[in-house]
């Protein structure tokens, strides 16, 4: 029997390769994408050359088009092993703190870390049932010694500070597995 993956963001670049190298690998794999017409092309190319993806439309901005999704997966896709959260906004790329302004650093926690946070609560369960994996695709421009460095040509702080949220709660998540497994052994 196939594993399956559920792949955010995946309808071009590093999302659209994970799909296909995990379909090559003998993988199921669900392509999650924001425009339909898009993912739904991604999909056609994959599966025009014999390999096994499925589309199901996902707005990370959007709480009705994450419920949504979720819901179809939990649905259509009970054994689900992998969700790969790779969907992101860049955010304005703001040079620094004080340049900053309000709604880019909103839009970019919007996408990065909140859409992120709710799919993972509504998959987590399946995903822990099945004793699989998510992962959360982050950047090293989430580090805080990056933020240091003014000399960076990426200094973004809409982006960096959405990304290193997201990296604290894939921390928090792996914690709380850890804990929930030792207290099962005791």
């Amino acid at each position: 029997m196939k594993k399956t993956a559920f792949v955010t963001g995946a309808n071009k670049g590093i999302g659209f390769e994970i799909v296909k190298q995990l379909s090559e690998a003998g993988w199921k794999v669900i392509l999650g994408a924001r425009s339909t017409e898009r993912g739904e092309a991604a999909v056609s190319g994959l599966t025009s050359k014999g390999l096994d993806v499925e589309f199901v439309q996902v707005d990370m901005e959007s709480l009705e088009s994450i419920e949504q999704a979720a819901n179809t997966i939990k649905q259509n896709y009970p054994d689900l092993r992998l969700l790969i959260n790779n969907a992101g906004m860049p955010g304005a790329f703001s040079r620094s703190f004080m340049d900053t302004k309000e709604e880019n650093l909103r839009n970019a926690f919007e996408v990065n870390f909140f859409g992120t946070f709710r799919l993972n609560q509504r998959l987590f369960p399946l995903i822990k049932n099945n004793e699989g994996t998510i992962i959360n695709v982050s950047t090293d421009m989430a580090s805080l010694d990056h933020m240091q460095n003014a000399e960076s040509t990426l200094n973004a702080f809409d982006y960096n500070s959405s990304k290193t949220a997201n990296n604290a709660m894939t921390l928090s998540m792996a914690y709380e597995v850890e804990t929930a497994a030792l207290k099962s052994l005791r």
